[in-house]
């Protein structure tokens, strides 16, 4: 009995019995929670999580399920444990695995360094519930591998997007067009672009709600967003939602055979939509528009992130050194009788 409640776990072994007894009536005392029994077969300390699947289902449970990011999250770390193997134990973990692990997304995946970093991210977070759980007692060592302080620079200039919307319309992809056209002009998210709703739609905003930040914007739509929305309301088979009837894995994929069939820097691209999103912020930041603004505008958690785009305005800085020059003399006119 502890306080107040009875215990009746089953072990294989009494050393492990008698172990698990000790901890839980010093947990009791401390005020901490009761630890879980051991079902170790040779009465070791440790718990029924073993594998890296087990802890894999135990944080996606209960971490990654109510946060936005969370299928991203949990996608990271079930590359990693495709590629190591389900029944891994985690315990036999070591800094090794994690370092050909790095290799593997950077030479078999393509990865860069920011992408591998948050792969990272994720299987440390199992790592660190394992810790916690009493399985290990340390995370192995995981390098951070240096990123490029510009971040992806892909983008498409000014006009840029006019090659793919014909290509897109000579298919009869009108619909994508439509969607490629609203990110651009509003640097929405896909997810954002998908849950839109013709309520959301007004004659001054775009209202996109509860973005990655939790934060509500008001996005005032250019000429184009307004021809587009008007006749999602004609074209999409979802009543309530402009873009609600759009198959993003289609769209992903068509977007993609676009790219490759024109080519070039197209042809370079690996975010088919995300891309839309770089080009919108691009083109804020070329034509001179400041970094808050633009961080609001699109929903960017901070400075930093929208200081890469600020970096891409060839005449960011032609303004400043104006204010360094010499002040004019005021010239002064003289009237003579």
């Amino acid at each position: 009995m502890l306080n107040g409640t009875r215990y009746r776990p089953v072990f294989t072994t009494e050393a492990a019995a008698v172990t698990w007894e000790s901890e839980a009536r010093l947990a009791a005392k401390l005020g901490k929670p009761i630890p879980q029994p051991t079902v170790d077969t040779l009465g070791n300390r440790g718990t029924a999580l073993k594998t890296l699947d087990d802890f894999y289902k135990l944080v996606k449970k209960e971490r990654w399920a109510s946060r936005k990011s969370g299928d991203k999250l949990a996608r990271n770390a079930e590359i990693f444990i495709e590629w190591k193997g389900k029944s891994t134990p985690v315990k036999d973990i070591v800094s090794r695995d994690l370092y050909n692990y790095a290799n593997y997304c950077r030479e078999d995946l393509g990865n860069d360094n920011a992408t591998i970093n948050r792969k990272m991210s994720s299987v440390k977070v199992l790592l660190k519930k394992a810790v916690h759980e009493g399985v290990i007692t340390m995370v192995p060592y995981i390098e951070k591998f240096k990123e490029t302080s510009l971040g992806s620079v892909d983008f498409l200039d000014f006009g840029e997007e006019e090659p793919m919307i014909r290509l897109l319309d000579h298919k009869g992809f009108q619909r994508i067009t439509q969607l490629v056209i609203f990110l651009i002009d509003t640097g929405a998210r896909i997810n954002e672009a998908k849950k839109l709703t013709f309520d959301d739609v007004t004659e001054r905003h775009v209202i996109l709600r509860d973005r990655k930040s939790g934060r509500t914007s008001y996005i005032p739509p250019t000429a184009r967003v307004k021809a587009v929305l008007a006749q999602c309301r004609i074209d999409s088979k979802d009543p309530e939602c402009p873009f609600g009837d759009i198959h993003l894995d289609t769209a992903r994929r068509k977007l993609n055979e676009i790219y490759e069939k024109l080519g070039g820097k197209y042809a370079k691209f690996t975010q088919p939509f995300h891309v839309l999103r770089h080009t919108c912020a691009s083109r804020l930041a070329m034509r001179g528009i400041d970094a808050k603004r633009i961080m609001d505008y699109m929903d960017h958690s901070n400075l930093s992130v929208t200081q890469r785009y600020m970096k891409l305005s060839p005449t960011a800085l032609d303004d400043v050194a104006a204010a360094l020059e010499p002040a004019t003399p005021k010239l002064q006119l003289v009237i003579n009788d």
